[in-house]
C-alpha cells in the first residue's frame, strides 16, 4: 500500500508499506486529494 511519510523538513515522500491489521480503535483512510498549508519554500 502507498503511504505518505514525512522524513524531515521539506521531505515528504510516497513510500510503499506492508498493509497491516487494524486495532479496534484505528481506521484506514483513503486519500483522493491532498494539500499542504504553511510557509512557502
Amino acid at each position: 500500500m502507498k503511504s505518505y511519510v514525512i522524513h524531515g523538513p521539506k521531505d515528504l515522500r510516497i513510500d510503499e508499506k506492508e498493509e497491516r491489521s487494524l486495532a479496534n480503535d484505528e481506521v484506514r483512510l483513503g486519500l483522493a486529494y491532498g494539500g499542504i498549508c504553511g510557509e512557502l519554500w
